[in-house]
Order: structure tokens, then sequence, then C-alpha cells
């Protein structure tokens, strides 16, 4: 999978493997509730072509957790260019922070710890091919 940013005119290139099964790709929707003055009630949704993609990676070593840090601190708010494991391109934004959990091991006593975690990056975005 590779991210780019920021698109068009793309600066710098974040490289990842293929992340793992279960990732999500649905319609942006927002609905909003309405309340009449004579207590009738609606319901309005709102769509765009924009789909939600999540995309999860689990094992990532620390340096490949940073390196999606200091991007994502980059092009915050800048659209990218995602291809995802599939091919597609998508013309996409953050959605929000990405989410980390990592947990740190000691291989044996005294050597230098091993680090790895999980990620999960979310992006509003519409596909370009």
């Amino acid at each position: 999978m590779i991210i780019e940013g920021p698109y068009p005119g793309i600066a710098q290139a974040l490289l990842l493997p293929n992340p793992i099964h279960g990732n999500t790709e649905g319609r942006d929707h927002s609905v909003s509730f309405r309340k009449s003055i004579n207590g009738t009630r609606y319901t309005y949704v709102k769509s765009s072509d924009r789909k939600r993609l999540v995309f999860t990676w689990e094992t990532l070593g620390r340096g490949k957790l940073v390196e999606i840090q200091e991007f994502y601190k980059l092009y915050a708010g800048n659209n990218v260019k995602v291809t995802d494991f599939r091919g597609d391109i998508w013309d996409a934004i953050f959605a929000e922070e990405p989410e980390l959990s990592t947990e740190s091991r000691s291989v044996n006593a005294g050597a230098a710890r091993k680090e790895s975690g999980t990620i999960t990056l979310e992006f509003l975005g519409v596909q370009i091919a």
C-alpha cells in the first residue's frame, strides 16, 4: 500500500505492507433529526460520494510506526493520494488521528528491546482510478 502527500504535487511517499483482513470501506453519511413546532419528527440523511476508508496494521516495527506518525503530522488536513492493496487510487484526507498501541518485549536479558505495535488509519476520500 502506498500513501503519497500532498496530492497533487506529491513530495513524499509512505510505503506500507498490506493491511490485515477486516478493513472497511463505506459511504460517509450524516444524519440529522429535526422536530417541528407541532411535534412531527423529521430525519434527513446527507450522503456524498466520499467513502470512509479504515486500514489496520498489526506487528509493525517501531521505525514504521514513527514514520506513519510523522507523515500524519506533515499532511493532516491536506489531500493525500492513497493506493490501496487492490490497486485502487483515492484522493483522500485523514479523517482522524491514527490510533496506535504498542507492545515492547525484551528478547532476552541485556538485549535491545524489540518493539512492535498496531496502528489504524482512517481516511475520507473519493476513488479517482
